[in-house]
């Protein structure tokens, strides 16, 4: 709990890239959730032959989240309250504030990835995945991720919350989804038992 949070979203994706770039070569599916989605897409911008697409879970395109007022108006207490928190890490002092610093860093650094991806395309297919009844972000924002695609674009509003994917329906809609990728690109076939 006493190690620094990063502040450079460049330095993050260098390091993330550098460590894909260890593994033997295969076609990748990056999955983002939350502030993820921005990383993930970030990534994919960056180094667009470390994956063959990309999925973008819970989080409004870069234009929505550097609307004026936008993302000053997330605050980390109140994702922190809305989210799906146990009560428990929010009624001891020193988690919540722990969390709280987290999520002040975290949006720090989504603030970096919207301005290197404002006006950036990706080259490799989107996947756009969000909760019907998330109350951090607008379920009709996401489509804004269309703007960004290059090379093909779908979305799915799913059943549940911020984290629609910790449920079922949206669970195995989301596993779905997720070997329809793999099966659509015949290099990943063996990787798609995913359990």
């Amino acid at each position: 709990m006493d190690e620094p949070c990063a502040t450079d979203v460049r330095q993050i994706v260098h390091a993330i890239a550098a460590e894909l770039h260890g593994f033997q070569a295969m076609p990748t599916v990056l999955f983002g959730h939350s502030f993820g989605a921005q990383l993930a897409a970030a990534l994919a911008s960056a180094c667009p032959g470390l994956c063959g697409s990309v999925v973008l879970s819970a989080h409004t395109p870069p234009a929505d989240f550097r609307a004026p007022g936008r993302s000053d108006a997330l605050d980390p207490a109140t994702m922190l309250a809305t989210g799906d928190t146990p009560a428990d890490v929010l009624d001891d002092p020193h988690l919540h504030d722990w969390l709280l610093h987290l999520l002040s860093a975290d949006l720090d650094l989504n603030r970096q990835a919207a301005g290197l991806l404002q006006e950036t395309e990706l080259r490799v297919p989107i996947l756009v995945l969000g909760g019907a009844h998330d109350p951090l972000v607008d379920k009709s924002a996401l489509f804004g991720w269309q703007r960004h695609a290059a090379a093909g674009f779908r979305a799915r509003i799913l059943p549940g919350g911020h984290f629609y994917f910790h449920q079922e329906p949206a669970a195995h809609q989301v596993r779905a989804e997720l070997h329809t990728l793999l099966a659509d690109t015949p290099a990943l076939a063996e990787f798609t038992d995913l359990r």
